[in-house]
């Protein structure tokens, strides 16, 4: 039986997202039953556009309804909590766009809730799903790269004229829109907190970052080196040196292969003729399929996207931003 899927923000990854779970491509059925905006107008185009039952004015109309079974959170960032807060306390699993929170509080604020209501909640990390990532993580477990020293992360585009980046009341700044991605990877190979981290960034004249460097240093002498900008396109991959030799990972946010002591690991993402916002958001499939086999185990976790990562990822966030001086109204104390 297909999983029913409550979709919430009428946003371009939202469209991806419901492009994916409508594709062919699919291993599990998927429904897409409500669409809910704060513009009944966006919400009625939306539930047009893919041949959605539901559209709601409100969030809340959303919440009361019975019959989702998972909600998909796509609104903007400094709105998150908020709304996934509204959905665990109506009894909803969620699914939360990355960043799950705008900090270390709010993050753990909800794993807590969702613990409190034996509810499933993931942060929505979708580089982890894609096959690439499922190999390199069991490469990694098995020890199949020797002993990992440095870990190199450069991700850029142009966005500085993008009001979700610049602006401080949506949420904006690299740190947490792309930065995730970097970190993520960082936690996936260390699995530890970093003993110290040194960042120092470019931020506009609203206090949102714009760019950001950050020096990460594990145990036993590892290393982690990030580049993040929002300026200018960058190299857009990472680099990770062993001692079995380096591991080159393309767009490593959404890839379709790596490079180990010289070995192509491939596993090509399925081709379609629909219209996508993101590079390669076809891959959004296996995160959906991932979410359905939890949803239908009665998991209330995802052992991929794990709630110690979600923790981890935003404290190292908050520390980067304390240090390249980010702090939004939600922010207590950095």
């Amino acid at each position: 039986m297909a999983l029913k899927w409550g979709i919430v923000g009428a946003s371009k990854i939202s469209h991806d997202f419901c492009t994916a779970l409508r594709s062919q491509h699919t291993a599990k059925p998927h429904e897409i039953h409500a669409i809910a905006s704060r513009s009944k107008a966006n919400a009625d185009e939306f539930a047009q556009r893919h041949d959605i039952l539901h559209a709601y004015g409100s969030y809340e109309e959303l919440a009361q309804n019975v019959n989702i079974e998972v909600v998909y959170v796509a609104v903007l960032n400094h709105m998150h909590f908020e709304v996934v807060k509204m959905m665990l306390e109506a009894g909803k699993p969620v699914v939360c766009e990355k960043p799950f929170a705008m900090n270390h509080n709010q993050a753990k604020e909800l794993i807590s809730l969702a613990k409190k209501e034996n509810l499933f909640l993931m942060e929505g990390l979708w580089t982890r799903f894609f096959p690439v990532y499922r190999h390199f993580s069991a490469a990694l477990t098995r020890n199949a790269f020797g002993d990992i020293r440095e870990v190199y992360v450069k991700h850029g585009f142009c966005g500085s004229d993008s009001a979700r980046i610049v602006r401080k009341d949506m949420g904006g700044g690299i740190v947490l829109d792309i930065g995730c991605y970097a970190i993520q990877l960082v936690v996936l190979v260390f699995q530890e907190a970093p003993k110290s981290i040194k960042a120092e960034g470019k931020i506009n004249s609203n206090g949102i970052d714009l760019f950001f460097q950050a020096d990460l240093e594990f145990s036993k002498g590892r290393r982690a080196y990030i580049t993040c900008s929002g300026l200018e396109a960058l190299e857009n991959q990472s680099t990770i040196i062993s001692t079995k030799g380096p591991i080159c990972m393309p767009t490593y946010w959404c890839p379709s292969h790596y490079i180990a002591n010289g070995q192509l690991h491939e596993w090509r993402l399925p081709i379609t003729a629909d219209n996508w916002n993101y590079t390669n958001s076809i891959g959004l499939i296996y995160e959906a399929d991932h979410v359905f086999e939890c949803i239908r185990a009665g998991q209330t976790i995802s052992e991929i996207v794990p709630p110690t990562d979600t923790l981890l990822i935003a404290q190292i966030q908050d520390e980067i931003r304390k240090q390249i001086g980010v702090q939004y109204d939600c922010d207590e104390s950095l």
